[in-house]
């Protein structure tokens, strides 16, 4: 598996193995913690995000409209 990227400097085709990065990617000692705190962070996003209406409603007293508002602002901020 190779492909083949143009230089800037030089115009030529230079060809790059995609195995070998990945085999030398995988050989680093932080990619275990690295993975490990991503998918931690996933799982507290997810949790965060399927209680927010809960904490709206039973909390702030908020109705269902402006649970939606506030949903949809945070995704619009999340996308800013």
């Amino acid at each position: 598996m190779a492909f083949y990227a143009r230089g800037i400097a030089e115009g030529a085709a230079k060809e790059t193995d995609i195995a070998s990065d990945l085999t030398s990617l995988v050989k680093r000692p932080n990619l275990g913690s690295l993975v490990l705190a991503l998918f931690a962070a996933t799982v507290l996003w997810g949790t965060l995000e399927a209680y927010l209406p809960l904490l709206g409603k039973e909390s702030m007293g908020l109705d269902n409209n402006q649970i939606g508002f506030m949903m949809s602002m945070q995704a619009f901020m999340n996308g800013s």
